[in-house]
C-alpha cells in the first residue's frame, strides 16, 4: 500500500529493498509482528500500539504522515490534545525500547515518515512479488515457473496480517492478503491437478480447505482428486466432513452439485431405510440444551486461559450423560474464531502404549509447524513418540531408550515446548480420563507447570464411578486445585423439560405429551438414551420403551439397563447384514479406527467397504474423528455391537484384526504392540500375545512407564501359566519375575514387599531353568532389599551364594559385585579392616577391566558404588585425606557420568564424609545441591533424604524449630518405609540438631532409642559414637560422672574392637576431657597421646585439631603466653 491507498506493490516495486553500508533490518507482518536486525532478532518492540504504529508508516513509506491524522486514527475516541499526548507518548517508549529507531524513521514536528531509503525487506513485497512473478508465468504459458512462483508465496504467507491487532485500518488490507493466498492456493491445486500430481494437489486443497473449511467447492474438488488418485474411501469421508461442518456451522445440507458427486462416488442408490434417519442431525450440529450453567462454567475457565493462566477443566458424569457433547460445544465455538486446538481420548481396551493420548495430540495438524521450529534437541526427544520425524529427518540424532526415570525431564520438557510453540491460544481435549495411563496423566501436570502463564485450556472428561481411590486421575485433581488451575464440572440427568426438548430437537416433530412422559420415565434424563431411544423409535422396526421382552431377550453388558442395551440392539439389527458385520469389527478394533485397519481386519472388497462403512455413517452409528479416521459415536453402542457377537466369531475376529495391524505397522510395532497383545489374547493364540505383552513392556519400560510395564509383564505370566511346564516357558516365566523385581526395586522403592515377592519367586526358579546371568541379577536384588532392611543374616547367606556363583562363572562383572555386597555387609556389621580389604579388591577388579566403566546395578554406576564405601571406611579406619580424595574422585566421575541417581546418592554420601569432618560450611552446600537435585528427580528415597538434609542445614543455621521439623517428617518416612540402611547417619544428624537446640533430653532420649536399634539390627559401624555422643548429653544434663564415663569407656571398647580410629579418638578427647575435670591429668595425656601418635595424616581437620589444643592444655611444660 502506498500513499495513495494502492497496494504495497505499485508503490515500492523498483526501490523496496536498499542496500548500503548500513544493517539490515528483516521485517515480518504476516502471521505476527517480528523485527531482525542482520538475522538478529528485535525483541524490544512488544507493546501492540507499537508494533500497530511502525506497520502503518511501513504500508504509507513513500509519503510523510501527518501526527494530526496518526494520533486521531490511532485514538478516534479521545481528545485530540488527549491523541496527541498519547502519539508523543507512543514515540517516547517506541525510542527507548529500539534507540536506532532514528535509522528507518523519519520524526518531524508535523510529521512521521519510514524512510524509504534504508535498507529493508518486507514479507509483504515478497510475497506479492512472487504472485506477480506467478502472474507473468501465467499470461506466458509458463507452468512450471508459474507452480514454483505460487510455492514459493504460500510458503512466505506466515499467517493473517498482524493477527493480533484490531485497528479498523487494518482489516481491508488484511482481508485483501488472505483473499490473495487463497487464490493463490486454488490455482495451485488447479495446476497440479492439470500435471495430473494429485497427490500434491490434495496437499495444497487439504491446506486450502483448513483455511476456509465452509467452501463447499474445495470440498468437490477434493472428492474428485481422491477419486481420481484411486482412494475413493477418502472422497466418501470428504463429503462426509463437508456435510458435517455445513450443518453445524451454518445449519445447512451441501448443494445439488456436491449431493450429486457424492452420489456419482457411491454408485449405488441410498438405501430407503436411511430417509427417516438422516433427519435426525448430528450431535454437532444440534442445540445445547440444558445446560447453560455449565457452559458459563467453561466460559469462564475459558477467559482465565486467555488471560495467560494455563487451566485444566475437569467434566464429570455417568457415561452418556454428554460430557463429551458438552467439550465439543466449546472446541465448535472456538473454532468458529479460529482458536487452535486438538483433541484426543484414552481407551477401555488393553494394550494401549503409555502417552498415547500425548502422540496424539502431537499428530494434529495445528502442531505440524513446530516441528519446523522446535531445534533437534527437543525434536529428537519429541521422536519417542513421534517416529515418523525419523523418516523425514534421516540427519536427527536417534534418541537414546528412557531406561530411568531421571531421563523423563528433557523428554517431558521437549513434548511441552512443542504443545505450546505457537504464540495462539490453545484448546485441548483428552476425552475418557478414567482410562488414560499414568503417564500421561503426570506429564499433564508437567504440562500446566511448566508455563503457567500459557494460554492453555485442557478439557478432560472422566466418568467418576470408574474412579477408585487408587486411581493415578486424582493425584492430578489434587495437585491442580491446590494449584488453583482446576475447574470442575459436574453433569447431571436433564430434567423433564429440557428431556422432552431434546426429543423434539431430535425428532424435529410435536410428540404425544404421555409419550415423552414414558420417554423421561425410561431414560432418566441420560441424553444418550434420549438419543438412542428416539432414534429407534423413529426406524421401521421400533422397539417400544420399556419392553421387557425384548429387553430380556437379549444379554446386557455391565453397567448398561437392559431398556437402553434392547434400543441400542435393536437399532444394530436395523443395519444391513453387511453392515452390521463391519460395525462388530469396528468394535473389535476397540478404539478408534482408519479405513486401511478396517479393511484389512474385515476383508471386505473395497465397494461393500465404502458402502458399509457409508451406512454407518448414515445411521450415526459411527462419525468421522480426525484425519481418516472413524470412531463409533458412543462407547456403549461399541460395547453392545461387541456384546452381541458369539465367542467364536469374536475370537476369529481378534486374530483377523491382530493380523491386520501386523500388515499395516510392520515398520513400527512398538506402538502397537499393546494392541497386538490384547487381540492375540482374545484370538486364543497365547504364544503370540506372550511375546508382544513381553514387547509391550520393553516398550513400556523405553518411556519409564512403569504401571504399563508391570502391567504387560503380569500378563505375560498369568498366560505363561496357562501353558505347560516346559523348560522353555519357565525360562521365559524366570526371565520375567527377574526383570519385574529389578524394576519394582527402582519403581515401588527399594524394600517394597512386592520387590521381594517377585524375587523369591524367581530365586526358586532359578534351582530348575535358568542361566548364570539372571540367577546373579536375581541374587542381587534380593540383596539389596534385605540389606536396605538391616536384615543382616539373610543378607550374608545371599552374599555367600553370589560369591560362590561369581568365582564359578569368573565373570568379573560378577566378581565385582559380589565383592563390594560382601564388603558392605562387614562393614554395617563394623567389621572395617575386612570390609576395606572387599572394597580395594572391587576397586583394583574394577580399574583392571575396562569393560566394566559401562555396568550399572540398580540405577547406580559400579565403580562409584566402590568408591562411597570406600572413603567412608577409610574416614573410620582413621585415614581422613585418603577419604577426602576417594570423596572428589567418586564426585568427579559421577558429574561426568552425569546419571542423576547416581549423583545424589554420591552428593549423598559427600555431604555425610562432610559432616564427619565438621565442616558445616561444605556439608551445607551439599545439602544445596541435594535438594536443587531432587527439585528435577524426585526418586523417592531421595526425596525423604531431602527432608533431613535441609533440615539438618537449617538447625545447624540456627533455625533449629524448623530444621528439627523437618528431620522429625524425614525420619518417620524412612522408618515407614522401612529403610534402615545408614539409619544413624540421618539419626545423627538429628541428634546434633537437638544438640545445637539444646534440647538435651530429646537427644538423649534420641540416642537411647537409637542403640536398641543398633542392638536389634546389627548396623554396628556407628555404634561407638552413639555411646560417646550418650555420654556427651548426659554430661551437659548435669549427670552423674560414672555414668558418663562408662559410655566414653564403651565408646573406647567398640571403636578400638571395630578399628575405628577416628571414632576412638573422639571417644578419647570425650573422656580426657572428662578426667581433666576430676584432676587426672596424666591419665588423659596419656589416652590422647597414644591415639594422636597413631595418625600419619589429616592434622588439619577438625578432630585432630581439637585432640592437639586439649593435648597441649594438658602438657605441663607447654610454654605460656
Amino acid at each position: 500500500m502506498g500513499c495513495d491507498g494502492g497496494n504495497v506493490a505499485s508503490g515500492l516495486s523498483s526501490t523496496w529493498v536498499r542496500r548500503s553500508t548500513m544493517s539490515t533490518l528483516q521485517i515480518q507482518l504476516l502471521g505476527g509482528f517480528q523485527l531482525h536486525l542482520d538475522d538478529a532478532p528485535v525483541t524490544t518492540i512488544n507493546q501492540t500500539r507499537q508494533q500497530a504504529l511502525l506497520a502503518y508508516l511501513l504500508l504509507h513509506c513513500y509519503a510523510p504522515q501527518l501526527r494530526q491524522h496518526l494520533a486521531f486514527l490511532f485514538w478516534p475516541d479521545t481528545s485530540e490534545p488527549q491523541a496527541h499526548t498519547n502519539l508523543r507518548q507512543l514515540l517516547h517508549h517506541l525510542r527507548r525500547a529500539w534507540p536506532t529507531v532514528s535509522d528507518f524513521l523519519q520524526i518531524d514536528a508535523r510529521t512521521l515518515q519510514w524512510k524509504p531509503e534504508a535498507a529493508f525487506t518486507l514479507d509483504i513485497m515478497t510475497f506479492e512479488q512472487a504472485l506477480a512473478r506467478a502472474a507473468a508465468a501465467m499470461h506466458a504459458a509458463q507452468l512450471e515457473a508459474a507452480r514454483t512462483a505460487l510455492t514459493q508465496a504460500i510458503d512466505l504467507y506466515g499467517g493473517d496480517l498482524l493477527p493480533g491487532c484490531y485497528e479498523e485500518w487494518l482489516l481491508t488490507e488484511r482481508e485483501r492478503l488472505r483473499q490473495r493466498f487463497l487464490d493463490a492456493l486454488e490455482q495451485l491445486v488447479v495446476l497440479y491437478e492439470r500435471q495430473r500430481d494429485y497427490l500434491t494437489a490434495i496437499h495444497y486443497a487439504q491446506r486450502l480447505l483448513r483455511t476456509d473449511p465452509l467452501h463447499e467447492t474445495t470440498y468437490r474438488r477434493l472428492m474428485r482428486l481422491y477419486a481420481l488418485n484411486g482412494d475413493r474411501a477418502s472422497a466418501l469421508r470428504t463429503y462426509h466432513v463437508c456435510a458435517t461442518n455445513l450443518e453445524r456451522e451454518l445449519d445447512v445440507e451441501p448443494n445439488q452439485e456436491t449431493q450429486d458427486a457424492y452420489a456419482r462416488l457411491l454408485r449405488m442408490e441410498i438405501p430407503l431405510v436411511l430417509g427417516t434417519a438422516t433427519a435426525a442431525r448430528t450431535a454437532a450440529g444440534e442445540r445445547l440444551i440444558g445446560r447453560q450453567p455449565a457452559w458459563e462454567t467453561l466460559q469462564a475457565a475459558w477467559q482465565m486461559a486467555m488471560h495467560g493462566r494455563a487451566r485444566f477443566v475437569c467434566i464429570r458424569g455417568e457415561a452418556g450423560i454428554g460430557k463429551t457433547r458438552m467439550a465439543e460445544e466449546l472446541l465448535h465455538w472456538a473454532q468458529r474464531q479460529g482458536i487452535a486446538q486438538a483433541r484426543t481420548r484414552a481407551y477401555a481396551a488393553e494394550g494401549s502404549l503409555a502417552y498415547a493420548p500425548v502422540t496424539e495430540w502431537l499428530r494434529a495438524e495445528v502442531f505440524q509447524p513446530a516441528r519446523k521450529q522446535l531445534s533437534d534437541v527437543w525434536l529428537s526427544e519429541v521422536a519417542r513418540l513421534l517416529p515418523e520425524i525419523l523418516v523425514e529427518r534421516p540427519d536427527l540424532p536417534r534418541p537414546d531408550p528412557l531406561t530411568e526415570r531421571w531421563q523423563r525431564q528433557p523428554f517431558f520438557e521437549a513434548l511441552a515446548r512443542m504443545i505450546l510453540s505457537g504464540s495462539q491460544p490453545l484448546l485441548l481435549l483428552i476425552d475418557d480420563l478414567q482410562w488414560c495411563d499414568p503417564e500421561t496423566l503426570e506429564w499433564l501436570a508437567y504440562l500446566l507447570r511448566f508455563d503457567p502463564r500459557a494460554r492453555l485450556l485442557i478439557i478432560g472428561t472422566a466418568r467418576p464411578e470408574e474412579l477408585d481411590i487408587d486411581h493415578p486421575l486424582l493425584p492430578l485433581l489434587m495437585h491442580l486445585r491446590n494449584a488453583e488451575q482446576l475447574t470442575e464440572l459436574d453433569l447431571s440427568p436433564l430434567d423433564e423439560t429440557d428431556t422432552v426438548a431434546l426429543a423434539r430437537q431430535v425428532t424435529n416433530q410435536v410428540l404425544d405429551p404421555s409419550v415423552l412422559a414414558k420417554l423421561y420415565q425410561e431414560t432418566e434424563g441420560n441424553p444418550l438414551f434420549v438419543v438412542e431411544t428416539i432414534r429407534a423409535s423413529l426406524s421401521h422396526q421400533p422397539v417400544a420403551i420399556g419392553d421387557r421382552e425384548t429387553a430380556a431377550s437379549l444379554a446386557p453388558l455391565p453397567s448398561l439397563s437392559p431398556k437402553i442395551h434392547a434400543v441400542i440392539h435393536a437399532r444394530l439389527t436395523q443395519l444391513s447384514p453387511a453392515a452390521r458385520a463391519l460395525a462388530q469389527v469396528a468394535a473389535t478394533i476397540g478404539r478408534a479406527f482408519t479405513v486401511d485397519v478396517l479393511a484389512a481386519a474385515s476383508g471386505c472388497e473395497e465397494e461393500a467397504l465404502v458402502r458399509s462403512l457409508d451406512e454407518l455413517w448414515q445411521r450415526r452409528i459411527v462419525r468421522e474423528q480426525g484425519a481418516n479416521t472413524y470412531d463409533f459415536s458412543h462407547d456403549r453402542i461399541r460395547d453392545v455391537a461387541y456384546g452381541d457377537m458369539r465367542p467364536a466369531r469374536r475370537r476369529m475376529l481378534h486374530r483377523r484384526a491382530a493380523q491386520a495391524l501386523e500388515k499395516l505397522y510392520s515398520d513400527n510395532l512398538d506402538a502397537i504392540c499393546g494392541q497386538l497383545a490384547v487381540h492375540y489374547e482374545q484370538a486364543g493364540l497365547t504364544q503370540q500375545a506372550i511375546t508382544y505383552h513381553r514387547r509391550a513392556a520393553t516398550a513400556a519400560h523405553h518411556l519409564v512407564a512403569y504401571p504399563e510395564m508391570e502391567a504387560h509383564l503380569n500378563k505375560s505370566l498369568a498366560l505363561l501359566d496357562l501353558l505347560p511346564a516346559t523348560p522353555e516357558h519357565l525360562e521365559k516365566k524366570l526371565e520375567i519375575l527377574s526383570l519385574m523385581g529389578g524394576i519394582f526395586l527402582i519403581s515401588k522403592g527399594f524394600t517394597a514387599p512386592e520387590a521381594e515377592e517377585v524375587l523369591t519367586k524367581a530365586k526358586e526358579l532359578c534351582y530348575s531353568v535358568g542361566n548364570s546371568e539372571t540367577r546373579f541379577a536375581v541374587l542381587c536384588g534380593l540383596r539389596v532389599y534385605w540389606g536396605k532392611r538391616c536384615c543382616w543374616e539373610v543378607a550374608a547367606e545371599l552374599n555367600q551364594e553370589l560369591l560362590h556363583l561369581a568365582q564359578e562363572t569368573q565373570n568379573p562383572v560378577h566378581l565385582q559385585a559380589a565383592l563390594r555386597l560382601t564388603g558392605a555387609l562387614a562393614f554395617h556389621q563394623g567389621k572395617l579392616r575386612e570390609a576395606y580389604t572387599y572394597f580395594e579388591r572391587a576397586i583394583a577388579l574394577y580399574q583392571a577391566n575396562q569393560r566394566l566403566s559401562d555396568t550399572h546395578d540398580h540405577e547406580q554406576d559400579q565403580g562409584i558404588s566402590n568408591l562411597r564405601y570406600s572413603l567412608c571406611t577409610l574416614w573410620l579406619l582413621g585415614y581422613p585425606d585418603q577419604a577426602q580424595a576417594r570423596m572428589k574422585e567418586m564426585l568427579a566421575r559421577t558429574r561426568k557420568l552425569a546419571r542423576p541417581f547416581d549423583l545424589l546418592i554420591s552428593v549423598d554420601f559427600a555431604m555425610d564424609l562432610e559432616h564427619h569432618l565438621r565442616r558445616p560450611q561444605a556439608a551445607r552446600a551439599l545439602a544445596a545441591e541435594y535438594t536443587a537435585l531432587t527439585a528435577k528427580y524426585p526418586y523417592p528415597y531421595c526425596m525423604v533424604y531431602e527432608l533431613v538434609f535441609r533440615g539438618w542445614a537449617l538447625a545447624e543455621q540456627g533455625e533449629t524449630v524448623e530444621g528439627l521439623s523437618l528431620l522429625n517428617q524425614g525420619i518417620e518416612m524412612l522408618r515407614k518405609m522401612n529403610i534402615f540402611l545408614f539409619w544413624p547417619q540421618a539419626l545423627t544428624l538429628l541428634i546434633d540438631a537437638y544438640r545445637l537446640a539444646k534440647q538435651y533430653a530429646q537427644g538423649l532420649s534420641l540416642v537411647t532409642e537409637t542403640l536398641a536399634f543398633v542392638a536389634e539390627t546389627g548396623e554396628q559401624y556407628w555404634n561407638a559414637e552413639f555411646h560417646r555422643l550418650k555420654g556427651e548429653f548426659l554430661q551437659a544434663q548435669g549427670g552423674r560422672v560414672n555414668e558418663i564415663e562408662l559410655c566414653f569407656q564403651e565408646a573406647l571398647t567398640i571403636a578400638r574392637q571395630q578399628g575405628a580410629k577416628s571414632l576412638e579418638l573422639r571417644a578419647a578427647i570425650s573422656l580426657a576431657r572428662l578426667w581433666q575435670q576430676q584432676g587426672k591429668d596424666d591419665e588423659a595425656r596419656s589416652l590422647l597421646a597414644e591415639i594422636y601418635g597413631w595418625f600419619t595424616e589429616g592434622f588439619d581437620t577438625a578432630d585432630l585439631q581439637e585432640a592437639k589444643i586439649c593435648s597441649n592444655k594438658l602438657n605441663p611444660f607447654r610454654k605460656s603466653g
